[in-house]
């Protein structure tokens, strides 16, 4: 049987104000929902920005054919996008750690004399701490207690609703959450673009770059 969800709800924005529904009925499928789930469907399909805080009250699941699709039914025609820079021999990364060694193992010259004739093949070697490229510093790194890259499924890094904050460092280098304040950034990768890249693999790159404050991470 199909399954709809009633509820209330209460948006609050981060610049005041408030928003407010009662006996809202959506279509769902299964025989639940959380209501994280209903709280961001709600604030994506009125197009809600500088959403604060946000409650699901009075929520009832109701046996009702449904009146058109399931809003928690997932459809799969993302674009995914790379954010790697290319790792390469010699590469550094951070000043002060060793560069990456990338070679032959056993170049296909060298691997005739273990098959039969015509017969070759190629092994290749990397060398690297793991801080080289465009890496992910997992709770782990900091603290002995913590997941590291295998404990954190990789829904946590793709797959993600994305927005891209530019704060250009040729006017800052300080990132503060001033920078957040007017961006809907609940549920989402926060993807800041400071240009800094441009420097990648110079001197440059190592020194006096772009940061944020703590009031950024946190907000």
């Amino acid at each position: 049987m199909d399954k709809r969800v009633k509820f209330d709800f209460g948006i609050y924005f981060t610049n005041g104000g408030s928003i407010k529904g009662e006996d809202f009925r959506l279509d769902i499928l299964g025989d639940d929902i959380p209501d994280k789930e209903l709280s961001d469907f709600i604030v994506e399909d009125l197009r809600l920005l500088m959403v604060g805080e946000t409650k699901i009250l009075n929520k009832e699941i109701l046996t009702e054919p449904h009146k058109r699709k399931p809003i928690n039914e997932k459809i799969g025609n993302g674009v995914f996008i790379d954010l790697s820079h290319t790792i390469e021999h010699g590469l550094v990364t951070y000043k002060g750690l060793p560069a990456p060694l990338i070679c032959d193992y056993l170049g296909r010259e060298n691997s005739k004399q273990y098959y039969t004739e015509g017969t070759e093949f190629h092994i290749g070697k990397t060398e690297m701490v793991t801080n080289t490229g465009t890496y992910i510093d997992c709770p782990f790194h900091k603290f002995e207690n913590g997941k590291d890259l295998s404990e954190v499924g990789l829904d946590c890094f793709t797959d993600l609703n994305a927005i891209v904050i530019r704060v250009p460092y040729s006017e800052t280098l300080e990132i503060t959450e001033e920078h957040f304040k007017n961006h809907e950034i609940r549920n989402r990768a926060v993807l800041i673009h400071t240009g800094w890249d441009s420097n990648w693999n110079t001197e440059k790159y190592y020194e006096n770059h772009p940061y944020l404050t703590e009031g950024a991470a946190k907000f």
